[in-house]
């Protein structure tokens, strides 16, 4: 809710003040039920899917509220009335679904205002209750919440002028002072990227990390641990599935071979006493700002402007991960770690499930409604079928993913949808949205913040 606050605080009004102008005058929490399930419901209404909700609803003897994107509402105003009379409770969502960390004070009353008169237009009643987009539960917003000041390290976000930069030794030798630990997860990410650029990508991926490493072995004052963010890639082509963590490292490309470099430094700098730990990503996905070539993004955003989807391999199977899983083991890693009990043993974060990529595509379709598949030939330096073993996240953090692809899948088609998402994440290799999080000790006893080198890019909804 910050971003709000701030909206109308910049307007001169005080937030939850009863005398607040009535555009300004919002109410964010519903009172809690003591025994049952509260449903709710975000973008909608959406011609297809909302009437089918509605007809389950109905047969169940349910009720829900439904937060409405405006520019939406105003297309599909019987189902908005179909609602209320069916006994279901309608907020406002904003006018346009705008991302709140992109827009100004001004803009976000403005999304709020029209987002609410719209509804309130359709209903002839006021429509007080509000829920503001991108409520995603990042790493960010769960380390903040447990009270860890967290401090962004952005190549895109220069600070005081200075490029943040992790093939810097010295600027990550400062950013690095007073930190209690750093989660590391700039880097050139994408395969593709690594076959176009491999100087490049050795230069962000295996520099960076020496350099990071390497001051930390120096700031023995904090002693900050380091969580190094690696890849299911380092595995290559496996042989026994599911692959576990003990699995031989047989790197087929530029990205993984870069990833196994790290690995071994991760290894090489803990027998110098410094807390490292490294952890492998498989195929995350989930959020609309993420790369417009990383697959299940691109496939999703294909099908939902109803373009064709292009698959490299009819026999590729992966092991998919949801952007919120993911932060959720990281928050839990790092608390771990946190209190003393790292540095951990290699770890993927896997679902222990795979799918195909023309089964992927197809998902795709399916939630979005549109599409054709075409599929093409593998590309040489992909890993063709990769499916992980959860057991050991599981046995030391207690983690297991929770977001099926099916559900993931679903979520992301509309999140596009609301965004009406037509363009690209953009070319760079460190975009925005990938920062390094530093954690802050201030010496006492509470819990302390973390450096964090690029979050995974948080996402929509």
């Amino acid at each position: 809710m910050l971003g709000w606050q701030r909206a109308t605080q910049a307007l001169g009004v005080r937030w939850r003040e009863k005398t607040l102008p009535r555009a300004a005058r919002v109410s964010y929490a519903i009172p809690q039920v003591r025994e049952g399930i509260a449903l709710t419901f975000d973008d909608g209404p959406d011609s297809r899917f909302t009437p089918e909700l509605l007809d389950i609803l109905a047969g169940a003897g349910a009720v829900a509220t439904f937060f409405l994107v405006g520019r939406r509402a105003v297309k599909q105003p019987l189902i908005v009335r179909r609602m209320l009379d069916e006994g279901h409770v309608v907020g406002s969502h904003t006018w346009s679904h705008r991302d709140p960390r992109t827009a100004s004070a001004w803009e976000l009353l403005q999304e709020y205002r029209d987002g609410r008169r719209a509804i309130e237009d359709i209903v002839g009643k006021e429509v007080p209750l509000f829920r503001p987009p991108m409520g995603h539960i990042g790493l960010t917003r769960r380390l903040t919440a447990a009270g860890r000041e967290v401090v962004a390290f952005d190549i895109a976000d220069p600070h005081n002028g200075h490029r943040m930069d992790v093939t810097d030794s010295q600027s990550i030798a400062a950013a690095i002072e007073g930190c209690s630990g750093i989660v590391h997860l700039a880097a050139v990410s994408r395969v593709v990227w690594g076959e176009r650029d491999p100087a490049l990508c050795r230069k962000v991926n295996v520099r960076g990390t020496r350099n990071i490493l390497a001051a930390v072995a120096r700031n023995r004052s904090h002693n900050p641990w380091v969580l190094v963010a690696s890849s299911r890639e380092v595995y290559g082509q496996a042989t026994e599935f599911p692959v576990r963590e003990t699995a031989p490292l047989r790197p087929l490309n530029v990205y993984a071979r870069s990833k196994v470099d790290v690995e071994h430094m991760v290894a090489s700098s803990r027998r110098q006493g410094v807390r490292a730990s490294a952890i492998r990503f498989s195929s995350v996905y989930g959020s609309v700002t993420d790369h417009a070539d990383r697959v299940a993004p691109a496939f999703v955003r294909l099908a939902v402007a109803g373009e064709t989807l292009h698959v490299d391999g009819a026999g590729t199977t992966l092991d998919f991960t949801h952007v919120e899983d993911v932060a959720a083991a990281l928050h839990t890693a790092i608390e771990l770690i946190s209190a003393g009990g790292g540095p951990l043993p290699p770890l993927h974060l896997v679902s222990g499930r795979g799918i195909t990529l023309p089964e992927l595509a197809e998902l795709a379709i399916k939630a979005a409604g549109e599409g054709v598949v075409e599929v093409g030939p593998p590309r040489s330096y992909d890993v063709s079928t990769f499916i992980g073993d959860p057991a050991r996240a599981e046995q030391i953090l207690g983690w297991r993913a929770s977001i099926g692809i099916e559900e993931g899948i679903y979520r992301l088609a509309e999140c596009f949808r609301a965004a009406d998402y037509s363009g690209h994440a953009g070319e760079e290799l460190l975009p925005a949205g990938c920062e390094d999080l530093m954690i802050k000790s201030d010496g006492s006893r509470r819990p302390v913040p973390v450096p964090v080198v690029a979050t995974p890019r948080s996402h929509c909804s």
